[in-house]
């Protein structure tokens, strides 16, 4: 009777050490992928900042030198785009996936609903909150904004007068990569809301 109880107890010890073991390998995935999402945070917040210093740069340039200068806004407000966009699109599936795999796991092993219950009380504050502009639309008019007005403001110099032609390749190829910067805002809007 001893030898039953020695190994139901051993069956369960081994369990218990399984469990433990599952959960400190989740609890760790979690702090990697926390750190993960700030690092990716504030390489997008780094892009914005980026786009910032180079537009004023650009701009203090252009009343020196050819107005047509102000036509390097767009590429690279487009490609510190792409990487705002590509560090937001991590994010949002590192959030994903803790939302979705881990804060199951976890509660299922611990039988307790309120792991990780921040999601819930995020999703509901910030329906509460609906009036404040979401950051995201902010950021994206910290790029698009002033490509367009690049583009605008060159139009004249660029396309009216008498220019070169990759002048006005550079004009039109700026207008494109705008427009294409709003387009993939709105895909991610939309991604994001699905989920």
């Amino acid at each position: 009777m001893r030898d039953e109880e020695a190994k139901s107890k051993t069956a369960d010890e081994i369990a218990q050490w399984r469990q433990d073991v599952a959960v400190q390998a989740w609890l760790n995935e979690y702090q990697a992928l926390r750190a993960a999402i700030l690092f990716r945070m504030r390489n997008a917040d780094y892009s914005v900042a980026i786009n910032i210093g180079f537009i004023g740069t650009i701009l203090s340039l252009a009343f020196t030198v050819e107005v047509q200068i102000l036509l390097a806004i767009p590429f690279v407000s487009f490609l510190l785009g792409i990487i705002y966009f590509n560090q937001l699109r991590h994010v949002q599936l590192m959030y994903q996936y803790i939302k979705n795999t881990l804060t199951p796991a976890l509660s299922g092993v611990c039988h307790n609903k309120q792991i990780f219950g921040w999601h819930d009380f995020v999703n509901s504050k910030m329906a509460e909150w609906s009036v404040v502009p979401k950051v995201g639309l902010i950021n994206v008019l910290a790029f698009v904004i002033p490509g367009l007005i690049a583009v605008v403001s060159t139009f004249q110099s660029s396309i009216l007068e008498q220019s070169l032609f990759w002048v006005k390749f550079v004009w039109v190829l700026g207008l494109f990569l705008n427009i294409a910067l709003i387009y993939i805002w709105c895909r991610e809007e939309r991604y994001i809301r699905k989920k």
